[in-house]
Parts: C-alpha cells; structure tokens; sequence
C-alpha cells in the first residue's frame, strides 16, 4: 500500500520490517526460505503495481532541487532528546514516538518474561537500528549507509524511520501480552509488578499531581519550563498508574484486565493523537478563512472545469501568496499558488523565481491575484482587495490586479542561449523584453519583423494535466505557456506532434504555423505507459497465481 501510495521511503521500511518478522515469529521458524521468497514475490509485485506512479518519479528526480543537496540537508533526523518522546509525548511538538504507557508497560513484561529468547532478540535488533537511522546525521550509522548505499542518497527526512522504532515496540508489547495469557495466577502477580513498584509509582504520580496543580496557579511567566515539562508529563504517568493499578487489583480477573488496558491504551494514545493533530498537522480546521479565498479569487478549480464559470477565468490566472500562507490550504481551497507549491521543488525553477526579475516573473506566469502583510508597503499595482485572514499572527491581505497578467502569450522574436542556465542573463537584462522574445536554446524559423495585429488566443478547455487552445495567428510564431517544463510534456497542433520547448529555463514554448490552429499540451510520460504495462503484467501474474496455482 505504501508502494502505491507513491512512498518507496515507507516501503523500504516496511519490508524491513516483513523481514525481520520471518526470522521473529516462531510459528514460521519451519518456512523461512518460503517464506523470504513470497517477502521478495510481494516487493517485486508490490513495486510493479506502483510503477505507474515510481516511473515518472524517477525521470523527475534529476530536475528536482533535492538532487542538488548537499549531505547535511539529506541527513535531517531526530536529536538524541527526542527519543525521550517515547515516554514522553510532544515533546518535540509532536508524537511520532509515543506508543503508550500502557504499550511500554507491556514491554517490560515482555524483557522480563523473554529474557535470552530468541523470539525477542530480532525486534530488539531492528528497535536499534531504527533509532540509528531516525537520528540521520546525528549518529554514525546513516552516514555510512548514505555513502555505501546508494538508495539512502535518495531520501530525506530520515525521521520517518520511526516506523522501525514504533512497530517492534508494538511486537514487543504483544509479546508481554502473550506473557500474561500463559502464565498461571501466581506468576501473574509477579509479572504485573511488585508491591514496591506500585506503591513508588503511586507515590510519584501523587507528588506529579501535586506539582501540577501548583502550577497551575502560579503565572507561567514564572516558571515557563517546569510548567511545560509538568503539563506533557502528567498525563503519561496517570495513564501509567491507572494501568499498574488495574494490573495488581484485577489479575484475578483475566477479561476484565485485558480490556481495562486496552480500554486505558486507546484513551492514552488517542488523546495525545489528538492533541499532536490540533496543534501541528491538522491543516484541515483551516478550511473556512480558506475558503474564503475560493469564493472570492476570480480562478478558483471550480471556475476551470465548469464550462460556464471557464469565460470569467480566461486565462486561468495564479495567486502568488509570497509564503505569506503556509501549508496545503491551496488543495483545499482549489487555487493554483505560485509560491508553496510542489513546483517549487524543481530546481531550475527555483533559481528562475530567485534570478528572474518580480514583475516580468508574474508577467511570464500569469500572475492575477497576490498575498501581503498590511502594514507592508503597497506593490506597484492596481489592485483590489478581496479577502483579509489572520495568518500566524499577521493579518494577510488576498489582492487580485485590475488587469491580471495573461499565462498564455504568442511572441514573434526569438533568442538563443547555449544552456538553460544561461537564459537568466536576459532575463536581467533591461534591454530585452521576455513578453515579445522568447529566450530558447534551439532555433526556430520565425518571420524577421512581428505583425502588425497580435494574436488570437482563446481558452477551450483547462486542467492541472492538459490544456486546449485556439490560436489565430497571423503569421508563424512560438507560443509561451506560463506553466513550467518538465520531461513527459506533449502538444499537438491540429492533432499533429509536436515538440514541447523549454523557454526561459523553466517554461514551456510551442512553434505553431500561421492561420487558426488548435493546440493541445498534454501531460504523457513514457515512463507513465511503460510503469501502466508492468503493473498490467503484474496484476495477471497475481490473478494467474491465485487461479492456476494448486
């Protein structure tokens, strides 16, 4: 599902963690070569299926800006102290570690019950190597694995390594679980803790409680960290206390201690999932001040796909936010932004917006509306404002231009560069004007003085992937799309092939003929069809598999 999913990160993780599972789980101990061999069968399959979306990812992967990173930005990772967010939840915002007291009781159930089993050692094994590996550079064992295999060179965000962390603490706790199904009344007792444990733990979660509410009557002004550390530490230790209590007091009673503990366990880790979502990565609670914008933005996703709002948007123009509104509200709102999008992680574009001049950028791009601050000093546009929000304690106001800027233009003068590099040079140059040149890098037969009429162009139809239009030209000339180029762009023009250009070092460019022409481009990777022929390959394998195989 990973693989599918588009996260081949995740998946790597993942059949490590099927591996691992093969030589851990003693009911298999008889099948393990078979085992191994339908763990690969999966992978191969699973990453066939996948290839429609891993494909075109990889032909992207050069373009995109990470594949000029250096080490220290592919090797980001946790601190050392953020492991503590094991028993410790938010303590670094958020929870990615916190399993839970009642999982970390069970734990130790588990080391004490299976101490020198082999079915504890693999998952105490791989809980090692995922915390090497969560912590990226901050450990010496990423750094190796970064230089001596060449798939780690291609993954950031080494964090979600987590998984490795979080899933054996899981197994490990399911172990202690099976410890208390098979152990006999008295050894229950001794597995669920001694009288000393529970009367310490008791007494700490007292003096916690206590401390706690001390605090909560003096200014946090006064006491800022041990405020902190108090508030996101209570509520692990009386979860802790109310499981080793329920322990001692029902291990008489086997069903009703089992689900008193999970009963304790999905209250403890879904309040802190919670809480982690509202405070950090719950973008969705967003949605109304967004939504504003959807309304009231004159080239809303809505406006693109229904033909009778397409005439109002013609040509569908962009927002530029400047950063000024962070996070994934653009997929909620339906609004094409400039800055914030995935676009942006492609790495000519990024010097192409650094480099290239502000005006002749949104000029290129079709800019139509923009974010800024209100006490930053109006841009040098006529603009109305249609929307106001409160962003990250600044108030952003949402400006659309009185005569947007076109995203689809037809020029008649061309200039040639060597690279795609060094296309930025004119775009500097205040002697060269982008909006009637275009600046290629291959040749293209054009007329030697431009018309005397502009062009015709109208909008037939419009989405993410592909766009029609028709062009009147009054003689041959290159059409400039405001929409960036990658590998996988085709055109046709009236229904012929033809080439996809790379103009300014980051947009596309089309030749097109004199006369009225219809012009489609079109998103249509060959790596996209050939992935669509290994997963259609892969899906008889699994259908001859289920139905031919005795």
């Amino acid at each position: 599902m990973s693989l599918l999913g588009g996260m081949p990160q995740i998946s790597l993780y993942v059949a490590l963690i099927a591996l691992v599972s093969v030589w851990a789980l003693p009911h298999f101990a008889r099948q393990k070569m078979a085992l191994l061999a339908r763990t690969a069968f999966v992978f191969v399959i699973g990453s066939a299926l996948a290839a429609p979306l891993l494909l075109p990812a990889l032909e992207l992967m050069p373009y995109a800006e990470r594949a000029q990173w250096s080490f220290a930005q592919y090797a980001g990772g946790f601190e050392v102290q953020d492991l503590w967010g094991i028993v410790y939840p938010r303590l670094t915002l958020w929870s990615p570690f916190y399993v839970g007291a009642v999982t970390l009781l069970l734990i130790i159930v588990a080391a004490r019950a299976n101490v020198g089993s082999p079915r504890i050692r693999p998952w105490l094994a791989l809980l090692i190597f995922g915390v090497l590996i969560s912590l990226g550079g901050n450990s010496a064992v990423y750094p190796m694995l970064y230089r001596a295999v060449p798939v780690f060179g291609l993954f950031r965000n080494q964090e979600r390594a987590v998984i490795l962390i979080v899933w054996p603490l899981l197994m490990l706790a399911m172990l202690g679980w099976r410890a208390w199904a098979n152990v006999g009344k008295a050894e229950l007792s001794k597995h669920a803790g001694s009288s000393k444990l529970v009367w310490v733990t008791i007494l700490w979660a007292t003096l916690l409680g206590a401390a706690r509410l001390w605090t909560s009557f003096q200014p946090v002004s006064e006491h800022p960290r041990l405020h902190v550390l108090l508030s996101n530490a209570t509520w692990p230790w009386l979860m802790w206390t109310t499981a080793l209590l329920w322990l001692r007091l029902m291990s008489h009673k086997p069903q009703l201690m089992q689900w008193g503990l999970v009963l304790a366990l999905a209250i403890d880790v879904g309040s802190v999932a919670w809480q982690t979502a509202d405070q950090t990565h719950w973008i969705r609670r967003d949605n109304p001040r967004y939504a504003e914008i959807a309304k009231l933005v004159p080239f809303s996703a809505a406006d693109l796909t229904d033909p009778a709002k397409l005439a109002r948007a013609k040509p569908p123009h962009r927002l530029d936010s400047r950063g000024l509104l962070k996070g994934d509200w653009t997929l909620i709102a339906g609004v094409e932004d400039l800055h914030g999008q995935l676009v942006q992680t492609l790495d000519y574009f990024v010097r192409f917006r650094a480099q290239a001049p502000g005006e002749r950028l949104w000029a290129l791009m079709g800019i139509g509306c923009f974010g800024k601050t209100k006490d930053e000093p109006e841009l040098p546009f006529e603009a109305d404002t249609v929307a106001e929000l409160n962003a990250e304690g600044k108030v952003v106001q949402i400006k659309c231009l009185k005569t947007p800027f076109e995203r689809y233009r037809v020029v008649y003068k061309s200039l040639i560069v060597p690279t795609p590099e060094a296309a930025l040079g004119p775009m500097r140059d205040a002697n060269v004007n982008p909006l009637d040149t275009v600046i290629l890098q291959q040749a293209v037969p054009l007329p030697p003085t431009a018309p005397a009429a502009p062009a015709q162009i109208t909008l037939k139809q419009w989405r993410p992937q592909a766009t029609t239009l028709t062009i009147n030209s009054p003689q041959a000339g290159v059409l400039v799309l405001g929409d960036l180029w990658y590998p996988g762009w085709r055109a046709t023009i009236n229904g012929q092939s033809a080439e996809v250009m790379r103009a300014y070092s980051a947009l596309q460019a089309i030749a097109i003929p004199a006369g009225l022409s219809e012009i489609s481009v079109f998103y249509a990777p060959t790596t996209f069809y050939i992935g669509l022929a290994l997963a259609a390959l892969a899906l008889i394998v699994l259908i001859a598999r289920r139905y031919f195989t005795p």
